[in-house]
């Protein structure tokens, strides 16, 4: 397999007011991004998401150019999975440029 020759699609999460009940209204879009590269990174962080989620699956993205098309708040889909972006991502300019970000599939 290729470096960068995955496809995920990045689901875009906005607050767009709150409902009834005062609870934020979370609306979505959805973007293609090919050319990524995606790679499992092994062992037991012992992180969590919050109280009783523990990380079950970390991997880490790179992109083969710098971008600014994810954020901590989205949600990425691979291979028919959904995963959460764990922390915030990386976006390096200077040599080699790309961005990275880690996502994480959780139990809980």
């Amino acid at each position: 397999m290729a470096l960068h020759s995955e496809t995920v699609t990045v689901i875009e999460r906005t607050e767009d007011g709150v409902d009834s009940h005062g609870l934020p209204k979370i609306t979505t879009t959805r973007h293609v991004v090919e050319l990524v590269n995606v790679q499992p990174l092994s062992g037991d962080s012992g992180d969590s998401l919050g109280e009783h989620v523990p990380i079950t699956g970390l991997w880490r993205v790179s992109t083969d150019s710098p971008e600014d098309w994810i954020r901590h708040e989205d949600a990425v889909e691979w291979r028919g999975q959904t995963y959460e972006v764990w922390r915030e991502p990386s976006t390096f300019w200077a040599i080699n440029p790309h961005t990275e970000f880690l996502m994480t599939k959780t139990r809980g």
